[in-house]
């Protein structure tokens, strides 16, 4: 599944929002609410079936417009879609039921456009195919930390840990047999932000540093299955 997702007003720059909303509430014209962290959250019936961590981006104009001459920012003028590998969720559409498939996005503090293609497969040599989730330790929240420690010059220093660790299983039953696939991923990052009050700033002294891991497993029967 390819899915779309933009913050517009103050999740913007959603990425150097501070957590603490009394923070926000010192310079309302200058900082935003929040916290520095996002995540796109893909559900299928409800269930948390995978996520996304977006990628700042800055409008043109963003921050300091001469900071974008000539050259703009990444994915200021062109939308790249994140890709959800949704493989192990594969036996639900064939049992004949309705179903829905959510978008939201975490930790969102104002609009989100957000939107999704979702790309199916038929099996050519088998009228309906079958199959379940089997494991799913995937959680709706994320977790997440905020600590507050006084700076200098009456400035606040807010680290922002977060971290992921989860794992989808499923399979389908092909005219091939069965077929399971796995899709697992390892996140631990920490977002620094300051705020100083007295000059109604906001600044992001770190971004997050990710040791991510992404293991999606196929096996070579189900190309095989799939072709016509």
């Amino acid at each position: 599944m390819e899915v779309y997702a933009r913050g517009g007003g103050c999740d913007e720059q959603w990425f150097d929002a501070v957590s603490a909303s009394e923070l926000a509430e010192t310079a309302p014209d200058h900082l935003c609410g929040g916290g520095p962290y996002r995540e796109v959250q893909v559900t299928v019936d409800g269930r948390p079936a995978g996520l996304a961590q977006p990628y700042p981006v800055v409008y043109s104009g963003g921050i300091v417009p001469t900071l974008w001459r000539p050259i703009p920012a990444i994915d200021q003028f062109r939308a790249e879609a994140y890709d959800i590998d949704l493989t192990p969720f594969a036996g639900l559409p064939a049992d004949g039921k309705p179903h829905a498939i959510g978008i939201t996005p975490y930790g969102a503090a104002d609009s989100w456009t957000v939107d999704g293609s979702l790309f199916l497969g038929t099996d050519a040599h088998k009228a309906r195919t079958s199959g379940r989730v089997t494991t799913n330790t995937l959680s709706h929240t994320p977790v997440v930390k905020t600590v507050q420690t006084p700076g200098r010059n009456g400035s606040t220093d807010v680290p922002v840990p977060t971290g992921r660790s989860w794992k989808i299983s499923g399979y389908v039953e092909t005219s091939r047999g069965r077929v399971t696939t796995t899709v697992a991923e390892k996140y631990h990052g920490t977002t620094a932000t300051g705020a100083c009050c007295a000059r109604s700033l906001t600044t992001a002294h770190g971004w997050v540093t990710a040791d991510l891991q992404h293991h999606c497993r196929v096996l070579d029967v189900a190309r095989e299955a799939l072709k016509g």
